[in-house]
């Protein structure tokens, strides 16, 4: 790996004020590859920092390249200190050194939020096999809410479903779950999304027996003209936070995949031709796990404000790096501009289809299809 600096990270951190700003400054310099071979992983704690390195690298060239990369007034060597950014005090974090070949390999899993700081992070996220029963799992999203993409999610599943098709349309906005809502007078909620997560949870058999058992006798009557709902939760009532998240399935007996392997499970059991599903706006751990799979068919929806077109460039740039295409079957991501008028905004829709695709590295399979809904 490249062992310096190079300009798509800063010379030295700009602040330090706590471990959690040094983990974050040394992940980036992992992601961008920025990593000598001997060091394992840094772990930064509230009284001190951990260096995992190899036992047969000198102590010289290990002080030596972290002073090169967090500067030599943030290092006293002397005292094998830190010193974070002050107000007046002096607020030291303690350099330890402990033995690489200590420390477990890195399990990497499909978050936004990188639990340890390691060198693989330069590295895309492990490939998943094939979908089962070649399900398509559709996960529609937004990085700003607001944006339509609960009404394009269920306009889509309508569509399908009065072209012939029976589609498993599911609520994944644990926050705000919008399509719960629209459903909860037309129809029964004996299954609800958090029912399945808290089930998958609780078995590592890969074939989820017990969600896909009482998944399949209660969805069947939650079935709207061939679309079956599953809402977010059984009570709509209920505001406080959900118990069980999609990342509490990522554990390390499970295949990092599961959710897309369970919900393609489910839709399979239930006789259906494809899944969607409505995710949480933003860059939210309840959306990572079907976001970082490649396997999924990922619609962005946007507007043509400029935050929303450069967040969704964003997303679209982290996927791209975390979880690229690599397989012939991996589908393209698709771009869904809404709130458009032609005689407003016609000089401006070019733009917004640029912009997520302005660069190689910004692809995720190839070239987001584009769309524009009045």
């Amino acid at each position: 790996m490249n062992e310096a600096l190079d300009n798509s990270v800063p010379a030295h951190p700009d602040h330090l004020y706590t471990w959690v700003d040094v983990n974050n400054y040394f992940a980036e310099l992992a992601r961008g590859g920025l990593w000598p071979s001997w060091l394992r992983e840094v772990d930064g704690y509230w009284d001190s920092v951990r260096f995992s390195v190899d036992p047969s690298v000198a102590s010289t060239e290990a002080w030596s390249w972290i002073r090169s990369v967090l500067g030599p007034l943030t290092i006293d060597q002397e005292r094998q200190l830190l010193l974070l950014d002050d107000a007046g005090r002096e607020r030291p974090l303690a350099i330890e050194f402990v033995n690489a070949n200590d420390i477990p390999s890195s399990d990497r899993q499909p978050r936004w939020t990188n639990r340890r700081v390691v060198a693989e992070l330069a590295q895309p996220l492990p490939a998943p096999r094939p979908t089962p029963h070649d399900m398509p799992v559709v996960a529609f999203h937004s990085f700003k809410g607001g944006v339509g993409r609960t009404l394009h999610c269920v306009a889509a599943a309508r569509r399908l479903a009065d072209a012939g098709r029976r589609v498993l349309l599911i609520d994944a906005d644990l926050e705000a779950p919008g399509i719960t809502w629209m459903v909860a007078e037309s129809t029964r909620m004996d299954f609800a999304y958090e029912d399945f997560l808290a089930l998958v949870h609780g078995t590592i058999d890969q074939t989820y027996p017990e969600a896909i058992s009482l998944g399949r006798k209660f969805l069947a009557n939650q079935e709207l003209d061939g679309v079956v709902v599953m809402p977010a939760r059984r009570d709509r009532g209920r505001i406080t936070p959900a118990q069980i998240e999609p990342v509490d399935l990522l554990t390390t007996d499970r295949d990092p995949y599961v959710l897309t392997e369970a919900l393609a499970e489910l839709g399979h059991a239930l006789g259906v031709d494809a899944v969607l599903v409505d995710l949480l706006a933003g860059a939210s751990e309840l959306s990572a796990p079907l976001l970082l799979d490649p396997r999924v068919l990922r619609v962005f929806v946007t507007t043509i404000s400029d935050q929303s077109v450069r967040g969704t460039a964003q997303i679209l740039r982290e996927l791209a790096r975390r979880a690229p295409a690599r397989q012939q079957t991996d589908p393209d991501c698709g771009l869904v501009v809404t709130q458009f008028n032609p005689l407003d905004h016609d000089g401006r829709l070019a733009a917004v289809a640029t912009e997520p695709r302005s660069t190689d590295e910004c692809r995720v399979g190839g070239t987001p299809e584009t769309e524009s809904a009045l």
